[in-house]
């Protein structure tokens, strides 16, 4: 498979995923910012909410990291063999792809910190729950940033996805 299709194939993944944690948010939004109470007093199917948005951040997070950089840098002649993922961000903020490589290297910073879980530490549950719900829309405009640059460029064949709408905004 040609890195063009490669490509093209892990837009239309991380569209899906994108379009997930989308409607994730906006079913999360009566419940955000959480609070240490709320969070104590959370219902199973809450909490499986939650596990679900986390796991759709987390998800998208590494597609547009892992395989959606990579393959843009393929298919614009890059070699990224030896760079690290921050070279590889700063990669894509240079070659227009994300507009922001210090805002997307947060959101990675952000997974790396969903990654430790503290269950008898409440105020560190509610910071990280709460810094995920504020984030999602930046990762979702990450894609579609990324979505566009290989429009626009007309680096795959046939990305037939669009943009992916995140109708709620968390608060700052």
């Amino acid at each position: 498979m040609t890195a063009a299709l490669l490509l093209a194939d892990g837009l239309r993944s991380a569209h899906g995923v994108a379009e997930r944690l989308a409607w994730s948010h906006a079913r999360l939004a009566d419940f955000f910012p959480v609070t240490e109470p709320a969070l104590e007093a959370l219902t199973a199917e809450r909490e499986e909410s939650i596990d679900a948005y986390l796991h759709r951040f987390n998800n998208l997070l590494s597609i547009v990291q892992d395989h959606l950089f990579k393959s843009v840098a393929l298919v614009e002649q890059e070699d990224i063999a030896d760079k690290s993922k921050r070279d590889q961000t700063n990669l894509m903020e240079k070659l227009g792809a994300i507009p922001s490589a210090t805002g997307f290297s947060s959101l990675a910073e952000l997974r790396n910190r969903l990654a430790h879980h503290y269950p008898n530490e409440a105020a560190k549950q509610v910071e990280r729950l709460n810094a995920a719900w504020r984030r999602g829309p930046d990762l979702i405009a990450a894609f579609n940033a990324v979505r566009r640059h290989v429009v626009a460029k007309r680096l795959a064949d046939g990305p037939d996805v669009g943009e992916v709408a995140c109708a709620v905004t968390a608060e700052p």
